[in-house]
């Protein structure tokens, strides 16, 4: 660059610095979450429900959109570990995903109880369109339009909308954002921004909340239709104990249903599991 073009930036602004990001600055180690997902999501939840208060939220803009990334972030986390713990657990959807390609960097990367995280390695499951999507091909689950879960996540969806312009624009709605929350645009109208108060960000918490509560009920009944209908049960719990419980420790929330155990709900099911497998059904 010329000196005079060195000249000529000095009237704009001050000159840049040398900086390096040390990013072992910016990591820790993870540690695993000891619960089912819906109770990892819980534990998500509270901090933010917890700092969502009216004088932080409505002190400055920004708060409240960050609340609302880490709220749709926990939310997608959700979907995550759930469908990367049923590929673990269960043999249809280890069926569905058998023609699934995982990266070899995160077979090396994840522990043989997690490489089925693998799958969604730069998948995005904020949207309703991605959630149906994903969980139709790991699972063979689908979500009907008009179910209450396809409602819970369409409500999730406009949260993913705002969130993408939290932190895209700075809050800013643009047209592609305006016309998937069914907003038309209008000529010469006063561009919008995402500002979410206290009461807005209560409402988007029960949301998402409604979303999961939905999606965890929907696709564990669905898996156990799978498994009764194929068969995957033995119809004896010391032979349907260990698989059992693994599927249910993945969906239980201990927050919800205290006094809930995988025994009581195996015997629930199984005058089903016996007519099925006496052909009776």
């Amino acid at each position: 660059m010329s000196s005079a073009a060195l000249d000529y930036a000095s009237f704009v602004c001050l000159p840049e610095q040398a900086v390096t990001l040390s990013v072992a600055d910016c990591l820790a180690d993870h540690k695993v979450a000891q619960v089912s997902p819906i109770d990892d999501f819980n534990g998500i939840t509270m901090p933010l429900v917890k700092l969502g208060t009216r004088e932080f939220v409505e002190g400055d803009p920004a708060r409240g959109r960050l609340l609302l990334l880490g709220l749709v972030g926990g939310t997608e986390h959700y979907f995550r570990s759930v469908l990367a713990g049923l590929v673990s657990v269960c043999p249809v959807c280890q069926a569905s995903s058998a023609s699934e390609m995982v990266p070899l960097s995160a077979i090396v990367y994840y522990s043989p109880d997690r490489v089925s995280h693998g799958l969604l390695e730069g998948a995005s499951l904020s949207g309703k369109d991605s959630v149906i999507n994903k969980t139709k091909k790991l699972t063979g689950i689908e979500i009907k339009p008009g179910s209450s879960l396809s409602a819970a996540l369409a409500e999730f969806d406009k949260l993913c909308e705002l969130r993408h312009a939290s932190v895209h624009s700075r809050g800013e709605l643009q047209v592609k954002n305006l016309l998937k929350l069914s907003m038309s645009p209008s000529s010469g109208e006063q561009q919008k921004t995402v500002e979410i108060d206290q009461g807005t960000f209560q409402t988007a918490v029960a949301v998402c909340k409604t979303a999961v509560r939905a999606y965890n009920r929907h696709v564990f009944s669905g898996i156990i239709e799978q498994w009764i209908g194929r068969p995957v049960f033995e119809g004896a719990w010391d032979k349907d104990r260990d698989r059992f419980t693994r599927l249910f420790n993945l969906f239980v929330s201990r927050e919800d249903m205290k006094r809930a155990n995988a025994y009581n709900c195996y015997q629930r099911l199984k005058r089903t599991i016996d007519k099925r497998l006496s052909g009776r059904v």
